[in-house]
């Protein structure tokens, strides 16, 4: 999979072109995991897509959705291999 051709890609390098680079870095790992994670830190609840770094969560988000259901749809379009957090996610979180 090409992955600056996917949808994903396209949405990110429009909504956040500054971290574009990082993010296909990211994303294009072979050994990625991500968090699946309901984040209040923005005016809505919404379902975070974030990096992991071995068993840490970090704070960079790849993506974020209104819905659990939306977050694991991408995970498994992308084939990353994910872990899901719920709320409580400050014991895993590894902050820069």
């Amino acid at each position: 999979m090409n992955i600056e051709k996917t949808k994903w890609a396209k949405n990110f390098k429009e909504q956040c072109s500054f971290q574009y680079a990082e993010a296909i870095k990211i994303a294009t790992d072979p050994t990625l995991r991500v968090a699946i994670f309901l984040s209040t830190e923005l005016e809505e609840p919404v379902w975070a897509v974030s990096a992991m770094r071995g068993d840490m969560v970090t704070d960079f988000w790849l993506d974020a959705f209104p819905t659990l259901e939306l977050a694991k749809k991408l995970c498994k379009a992308m084939k990353w291999g994910h872990v899901e957090y719920g709320k409580d996610i400050s014991q895993h979180y590894e902050w820069d």
